[in-house]
């Protein structure tokens, strides 16, 4: 979809600057193909700082720290089976309102607007299809991860405390779409795995620990 019909290689660079928090941003892909393989990669970096409201009042929580990346690789035969394994990672290291649903926490706990987010997610994707399906034969695989790490530091301040959580998904797909003359069946299976854990640590007094 990115490459002209004769060409083998290619790549694009991004340079964006953003006004409102100043905030800028570099993109690079790349990507080829050669002898039934195929190659794509991108990366971006961002940095800003805080936007500001149609009456130039800061919004607290709308910075930029962001760094992200795709690599992807294919390889389809020449009768059509067709293997991709994609690999995605996304980091944000920035301060974000202290509930993410909430604007802000009026009253209550000595909180801060913000604290900071560190998160980093991940996501691996492996298929199998076949492009130029004969008969009966139509078979779909597909194995993905993804998994989510949190990170809020908030030693240095008046909570004095730090919690981490993590989710992590394990899901895939074996399935065949059957091409009868009256029609097409689809069967087969699937499953989904799902799990979360997460870590407090009160730093003045260990008895409020939870795991």
């Amino acid at each position: 979809d990115l490459l002209p019909p004769d060409d083998s290689f290619g790549g694009t660079y991004k340079l964006e600057y953003d006004t409102n928090g100043e905030i800028l941003s570099n993109s690079l892909s790349l990507y080829g193909r050669q002898s039934g393989f195929e190659i794509l990669s991108f990366l971006k970096y961002a940095d800003g700082g805080l936007r500001t409201d149609g009456d130039g009042n800061d919004i607290p929580g709308s910075g930029t720290n962001l760094l992200s990346g795709l690599g992807k690789i294919a390889y389809e035969t020449e009768t059509g089976s067709r293997f991709e394994l994609s690999y995605e990672s996304v980091h944000d290291d920035e301060a974000r309102p202290y509930r993410a649903n909430i604007g802000q926490i009026i009253g209550g706990r000595p909180v801060p607007l913000t604290r900071p987010y560190d998160l980093k997610r991940t996501n691996i994707v492996f298929s199998y299809t076949e492009t130029a399906p004969v008969g009966l034969w139509d078979p779909t695989l597909r194995l993905a991860y993804s998994g989510t790490e949190l990170f809020n530091d908030e030693s240095d301040t008046s909570m004095a405390q730090t919690i981490r959580g993590e989710t992590t998904s394990f899901n895939g797909e074996l399935s065949n779409r059957f091409n009868l003359g009256w029609g097409q069946v689809n069967a087969g299976v699937d499953f989904f795995s799902d799990r979360g854990t997460s870590d407090y640590d009160n730093l003045t007094d260990p008895a409020f620990n939870e795991d």
